[in-house]
């Protein structure tokens, strides 16, 4: 979780890919990165806020991952935690790709 804040944005992107890998819609990884410590806390908040497009993409891959696998108590957790205004700020940005899987996730 610390290299989520690191002031180089392509070591917060590179972290957000890694973590997207490893979960890999695997209930039991996705409940080692939600449950744990502050992991999805922070990548819920750099969703929400990184001044980066591409920080924020991979951020919305993870979300969009576990929400994916349809797993209610998942699904959730992750409203609680600030999910659903993280992702509606991503749906205005000018990359379509991004904005279609923000509003796929948002409709799931």
């Amino acid at each position: 979780p610390i290299l989520l804040d690191h002031h180089k944005k392509n070591i917060r992107k590179e972290t957000c890919n890694a973590l997207f890998k490893f979960i890999d819609g695997s209930l039991e990884r996705i409940g080692c990165i939600m449950f744990t410590d502050t992991t999805m806390e922070k990548v819920i908040h750099l969703l929400n806020s990184d001044h980066y497009w591409l920080v924020r993409m991979e951020c919305l891959k993870i979300v969009w991952k576990m929400i994916e696998t349809g797993h209610r108590y998942l699904i959730m957790s992750l409203v609680d935690r600030g999910s659903i205004e993280a992702i509606c700020s991503v749906v205005v940005c000018s990359d379509e790709d991004m904005t279609m899987m923000a509003l796929n996730a948002l409709e799931s």
